[in-house]
């Protein structure tokens, strides 16, 4: 028995290495039992060939065909290039009889360079909501098909200088996250659904049944459990959006489930279910206050087995998407508009920790298992701090110029003031009273972990400071990005390098 589980330990080991990706290997018995490929044909370059993927310009000829052959529907947008010089490929897409105040959304597809099925998933998309000029007719979509063109050309998740760009929405230190920054905040969207691939087999699984198991999840829907998205978007996303499209699978034949991912604790597998990280897509969109969620597709490391099933359900998924907007329209925009109604920042220090039965394919037995496991669920606040709302934000014009083009990227508006116009009763400064340092790097970073406490401002010295106000579209961010104890703040990023006892270089201005 033990030489048979180190067997299947060393066959996984090799599964998930870069060269066995390349031979997508997944048991044929698996594909066909669990994930067959649905019958249709779907007219984009990466089935118009026997072998490979869209490549760059096979993708980049897709769309200028569409746009030729839709030219008042469907025009280019330039928001940027690669590190490697590529064009950061977009499309606006629009009804030919538009209604009056149409829904924006943000459609976005290879963040993650290894993720092929998305981006061949955007593609379709396309030609699906071209050919549907009824449900057009309720839109304006901006779409970029493949955020990550450097990566997508060598098969490889990060960008060019080795980031990950899904982790880059605090930081903002990627030029592909700037321009994409810059591009969703001038557009503004309603909606913002971003696409991306899983996988199926971890090396944490194979301790799992005799042989170990793999994900039976078609699709994964990651939204935000940030506490200062407000309560009331945070449920309209997962009740107006999210359950229905699980209908819609339901009635395709794919499977679904809240995405989760593994930890090790103790030794032990654990499962951490959703998110509340504002460095991830799901919570940054969401903190700019629209209706937002991350798309997983069961794709990952399994080379090109069942793509037409993954392809379909992209499509399938954001045509549901689209829908429960047109029939939440009037209700979306009103959560939307209340959202910066919100009074307390709240910031999570655990979540709840419980036992739950969890689905997987048994890859010896060939059927579907049940494993009791311990999951830690991200969406359930077992402990949080709390602080009072702020008016604003003062920055130091010295910081000021540091952090600006992530502020202006985010679409954060701000103004310079007189300090002698405020009152400075309502002035607040940060005091660092605890401080560790990280010592490994963290994506070339290394944190910082504070604790501060909140004085009256005394130094007379100032003359002019950033106002920033947090009653904005986007002002969400800001309780992110500034409370020094968020756990994606510029501080614990180290942007805004501290000390113990040390003052911050920004303070809080607080309401009447």
């Amino acid at each position: 028995m033990r030489l048979l589980r180190y067997f299947s330990l060393f066959f996984l080991i090799i599964l998930f290495s870069s060269s066995s990706e390349k031979l997508g290997i997944q048991p044929k018995v698996i594909t066909e039992l669990f994930f067959p490929d649905p019958d249709i044909d779907i007219p984009t370059p990466g089935f118009l060939k026997k072998k490979g993927y869209t490549n760059f310009m096979e993708l980049r000829a897709f769309l200028k065909e569409k746009v030729y052959q839709y030219p008042d529907q469907m025009s280019f947008v330039n928001i940027g290039k690669s590190q490697d010089g590529k064009d950061i490929l977009a499309v606006k897409i629009h009804g030919e009889s538009p209604v009056n105040s149409p829904i924006r959304v943000w459609l976005q597809g290879g963040l993650h360079g290894d993720e092929m099925g998305s981006v061949e998933g955007m593609l379709y998309l396309i030609y699906n909501l071209l050919n549907s000029p009824k449900l057009l007719n309720e839109f304006e979509i901006m779409i970029i098909p493949l955020a990550n063109p450097d990566g997508y050309s060598k098969q490889n998740r990060y960008s060019k200088n080795g980031m990950d760009l899904n982790r880059d929405h605090t930081m903002i230190s990627a030029p592909e996250t700037l321009c994409l920054k810059r591009a969703f905040s001038l557009f503004d969207p309603e909606m913002a659904l971003d696409f991306h691939e899983y996988r199926p087999f971890r090396r944490d699984f194979v301790n799992l049944g005799k042989f170990g198991v793999t994900s039976m999840f078609d699709v994964m829907f990651l939204y935000t459990s940030n506490p200062n998205v407000p309560a009331a978007l945070r449920n309209l996303i997962h009740d107006s959006f999210v359950r229905p499209c699980y209908v819609d699978l339901d009635s395709s034949g794919y499977t679904h489930h809240t995405y989760f991912s593994t930890e090790k604790h103790l030794g032990s597998i654990r499962l951490r279910e959703g998110s509340s990280s504002a460095r991830s897509s799901s919570t940054s969109y969401a903190l700019s206050n629209c209706v937002s969620a991350l798309i997983e597709i069961r794709g990952v490391g399994i080379g090109k087995t069942s793509f037409k099933r993954r392809v379909a359900c992209v499509s399938e998924v954001g045509l549901s998407f689209l829908r429960s907007a047109i029939e939440s329209k009037t209700e979306m925009r009103k959560v939307l508009n209340d959202s910066s109604k919100q009074h307390d920042i709240i910031y999570a220090t655990d979540y709840l920790i419980e036992k739950r039965d969890m689905n997987f394919i048994d890859l010896h037995e060939k059927s579907i298992r049940s494993f009791e496991l311990e999951v830690r669920d991200l969406s359930q606040l077992r402990n949080s701090l709390k602080r009072d709302r702020p008016e604003a934000y003062l920055v130091s014009e010295e910081l000021f110029r540091e952090i600006s083009p992530k502020l202006e990227a985010l679409g954060i508006a701000h103004e310079l003031i007189e300090f002698n116009s405020l009152d400075k009763n309502r002035v607040y400064e940060y005091i660092i009273t605890k401080y560790l340092q990280n010592g490994t790097p963290e994506f070339r970073v290394r944190r910082q972990n504070v604790k501060s406490k909140l004085e009256p401002y005394e130094n007379e010295n100032l003359k002019k400071v950033w106002y920033i106000s947090t009653s904005q579209k986007h002002g969400s961010h800001l309780f992110e990005l500034f409370e020094p104890e968020a756990n994606n703040s510029y501080v614990a990023w180290d942007i805004i390098h501290t000390e113990l006892n040390q003052k911050l270089k920004y303070y809080r201005y607080h309401a009447i």
